[in-house]
């Protein structure tokens, strides 16, 4: 039975360590701890490593930069830690879906293409379905860009429209976000 994960911007951050904890121990005994690392990268290049660390009776993951000792993910910016709740629901969620709240939140715009591109990959590798929802054009630009530039585009935009009572889904495809952007329409 496909699973279905949700990734939302209200938990707190002890759930959220709790939660990753539990995710990474899971993937390291499955033996993806590589792509976790892999993905890791996009955010911190000195990421050589990561480890389960545990005090008092919290767990949580730590990396090793280069530093004499190895820091906890949450010390490494909001963005590091994001980015690894995201990789660790695409793993566990093999052949399901993932749904994100505010994919862009914690992440400086520059990098949102290389996100969206690492994501995708690792979609497509564990065949799922990842939708998330953002406020941000350049978000929206970021993840066109990027299939663009992949081997398969098969991204898909929904923008939701109120209309009197009810709400419409206008739908975009590769072509018709293209243009839309090329006419600095509003997408979001």
């Amino acid at each position: 039975r496909p699973t279905a994960i949700l990734i939302s911007t209200g938990v707190s951050k002890e759930t959220k360590n709790k939660i990753n904890a539990e995710r990474f121990s899971i993937q390291v005994e499955m033996k993806r701890k590589k792509d976790i690392i892999e993905s890791l990268k996009l955010i911190d290049d000195r990421l050589q490593e990561l480890e389960l660390s545990k005090r008092g009776a919290e767990n949580f993951v730590c990396g090793d930069i280069g530093y004499d000792k190895l820091l906890p993910l949450s010390l490494m910016g909001e963005g590091m830690e994001r980015y690894l709740s995201f990789v660790l629901s695409i793993l566990m969620a093999e052949n399901g879906t993932v749904l994100i709240d505010e994919i862009e939140n914690g992440f400086h715009h520059s990098i949102l293409a290389k996100i969206w591109e690492n994501l995708a990959k690792l979609a497509r590798k564990y065949n799922v379905q990842i939708i998330a929802s953002t406020h941000s054009h350049e978000c929206v630009k970021a993840a066109h860009e990027s299939f663009k530039q992949s081997e398969k585009y098969d991204f898909i935009l929904h923008r939701l429209d109120r209309v009197g009572e009810r709400i419409e889904d206008v739908t975009y495809d590769k072509e018709t976000l293209e243009a839309a952007l090329k006419s600095n329409m509003e997408i979001r």
